[in-house]
């Protein structure tokens, strides 16, 4: 048996053995994608301004209890305002937030949560 010929047995098992390998590695990233379930979020189901006085009411769904963080910021993403952290169980809430001696202009309202973060712009009008 030659050089050349234990080189070629040598390229087809390791060829084999890789060709397997990525088989059972395709294997497991489709099945892993297909039945692992996908952990949901807080959904935000409405943002509304109200006034007289100004206020935020927050509609969101939670699909576990969670504690849910809300923060004002101005349009250049400063940090104007925290409101105490909100533990909220399963199911639909509304939440209002007091928005005192704000001018009217535009911002965003910044809901966090364990595993996620939404920002959301909304309009305040003068009176």
């Amino acid at each position: 048996m030659s050089l050349l010929d234990s080189i070629r047995i040598a390229l087809l098992i390791s060829l084999s053995i890789l060709f397997v390998f990525m088989l059972l590695r395709l294997f497991k990233n489709r099945t892993m994608a297909r039945d692992l379930p996908v952990r949901q979020h807080a959904e935000l189901l409405g943002l509304q301004v109200l006034h007289h006085p100004a206020r935020l009411r927050v509609e969101v769904r939670m699909p576990r209890f969670e504690a849910l963080r809300l923060s004002l910021l101005s349009m250049d993403d400063a940090v104007l305002h925290q409101w105490p952290q909100h533990a909220l169980e399963k199911g639909d809430h509304a939440v209002e937030l007091t928005l005192t001696d704000r001018p009217a202009d535009e911002y965003y309202l910044l809901i966090t949560t364990e595993s996620q973060t939404t920002r959301r712009r909304f309009q305040l009008k003068g009176e």
